[in-house]
């Protein structure tokens, strides 16, 4: 599984932090101010993805002689002809996955509820062969219940994305597959009342989410799967806790 660093501003990270998106991804996410200084840091064979909010300027990108990049702009800007790019916004529609591929988008990150739609994002990617299919792995969110990705879990969706985009401070757990402590560390906009240790989620977790569609968001359904295991895991927290 190929890693997408999210560092559109290298300042303030941490030295350590850099070293990790040398060592560790395929790509990095960087604002367009910031890019010369990116690639002197990391090189140019890293595949740059380009974050631009006004017009490009191709010429300035042009001069890095970079091996692969992808320009990203809002999808207000429409299509950039010559170049490969893809839009700002997620989908988070088939309709609007459907009209990036079809504008001859680069990438799509994929966004809730079509990230946990598994068997149609596998079909997906058996289409549009050339796009590369990825998410963002520690997202921002505010329930257990929310899509994102354990360093655990990865090796759940290499058939199902081509890469996850990560926080630079969550890099190495995510290329090690293993992260022990609570899961608001991991993922900071995670409430406590939330969060659990990582360590006692069940293994299979991500498995049951894989293509649930996230049906919780319909009352009718009934699927209560994890608040039940936020419960468990909370109880198991507090009997680890009382015997020590």
């Amino acid at each position: 599984m190929d890693l997408i660093a999210y560092a559109p501003s290298l300042t303030p990270i941490r030295k350590d932090r850099l070293q990790d998106i040398y060592d560790y991804t395929d790509y990095i996410c960087i604002f367009q101010e910031e890019l010369k200084t990116a690639v002197n840091l990391f090189g140019k064979d890293k595949t740059y993805i380009i974050i631009c909010f006004e017009e490009p300027d191709i010429s300035q990108i042009q001069k890095l002689d970079l091996a692969k990049f992808i320009i990203q702009v809002p999808e207000s800007f429409g299509p950039i002809h010559s170049y490969p790019f893809m839009y700002l916004e997620g989908a988070n529609t088939w309709e609007q996955a459907n009209r990036y591929a079809r504008q001859g988008v680069a990438a799509v990150r994929f966004e809730s509820p079509l990230t946990f739609s598994s068997e149609e994002l596998r079909q997906w990617r058996g289409t549009f062969t050339d796009t590369l299919l990825f998410a963002t792995a520690d997202p921002n969110v505010q329930f257990l219940s929310s899509w994102f990705a354990r360093p655990e879990d990865i090796h759940q969706y290499e058939d199902v994305f081509d890469a996850l985009c990560v926080n630079p401070s969550n890099l190495r757990y995510y290329a090690q597959g293993s992260f022990r402590g609570n899961l608001n560390a991991l993922l900071p906009s995670l409430p406590a009342s939330e969060s659990v240790s990582n360590q006692l989620l069940t293994p299979d977790f991500a498995i049951h989410r894989l293509n649930c569609k996230q049906v919780c968001e319909n009352p009718s359904y009934g699927c209560f799967y994890c608040e039940r295991i936020r419960g468990i895991t909370k109880q198991m927290e507090r009997i680890y806790n009382n015997g020590n």
